[in-house]
């Protein structure tokens, strides 16, 4: 068993190998304002395999031995089934151990604001990362409304990667010293396991509370806010120019104003 991991060793994997066909199946997700995402089986046995778009960043985290620092590198029985885990904007606080891979993420490779998704099977465990820019704080109210739309994505995802992913699982990665990951940071994983859905939602929304607009709204403000018209925002998102039309008043109702300049004001506080 290999004591390190190196760039050598990383060359052959499939996440390197193929990854522009990655990078492709995770076109939807750019879409929403998500930038970075990575799926990861992690066994019994303590082998691993990870696809993801930002292999750059895999290759840090494998290279510069950022695992042996992660809460995410326990094998299976560590983990409740099921268990949602603390997006990196409130988590800081918390998961004091993650906290250098969650910074080198961010201020090295500009990977911030995610969430985390483990789904547990017989002998593996499955352990998802979504992640934005650093200018996208507003992509914390995908994870508020639209959970279910990153869950439909993973499935999208396993399905059209299949090829890939049983490649990966025949040229998993087996980490050095895996008894003291799975030995370390057990109350950083207990306070991961215990927290539910609805734990997460609320605070999410306490760490964005000046914030209250879905992330359609905050898109369509972006543009107002440049000088789009109801018209140009709607060809761009491809949308019906009614449809737009209707999330302006509904942002006017959430930010209680009354008129469109009065809106204007109010989203260059709101939306930055």
């Amino acid at each position: 068993m290999a004591q390190f991991i190196n760039k050598q060793q990383l060359k052959s994997l499939p996440c390197f190998t193929h990854h522009e066909d990655i990078v492709t199946l995770c076109q939807p997700l750019f879409k929403l304002g998500i930038s970075s995402y990575v799926y990861v089986r992690t066994y019994a046995d303590g082998s691993e395999f990870r696809l993801g778009n930002r292999s750059d960043w895999m290759e840090h985290y494998y290279t510069q031995g950022l695992y042996k620092e992660s809460i995410f590198e326990k094998t299976p029985q560590y983990y409740q089934l099921g268990a949602m885990l603390r997006p990196t904007s409130v988590c800081h606080s918390t998961l004091v151990s993650h906290s250098p891979i969650l910074d080198s993420a961010k201020n090295d490779f500009n990977i911030d604001h995610g969430m985390t998704i483990l789904n547990k099977e017989h002998d593996y465990c499955e352990k998802i990362f979504f992640c934005s820019a650093s200018t996208n704080p507003g992509v914390i109210n995908l994870y508020l409304n639209d959970m279910d739309l990153l869950l439909n994505f993973n499935r999208y995802f396993k399905e059209r990667a299949l090829p890939l992913i049983n490649e990966a699982d025949q040229h998993r990665l087996y980490l050095p010293c895996n008894e003291q990951l799975n030995a370390l940071q057990q109350q950083d994983l207990d306070t991961v396991n215990r927290k539910a859905v609805e734990d997460i939602k609320k605070e999410l929304k306490i760490a964005l509370p000046h914030n209250p607009l879905s992330l359609r709204e905050q898109q369509i403000a972006d543009l107002l806010v440049q000088g789009y018209t109801a018209a140009q925002i709607a060809e761009k998102f491809f949308l019906s120019r009614r449809t737009v039309e209707a999330h302006t008043i509904n942002m006017k109702e959430k930010l209680k104003v009354r008129n469109k300049a009065q809106l204007l004001r109010a989203l260059l506080s709101v939306h930055k």
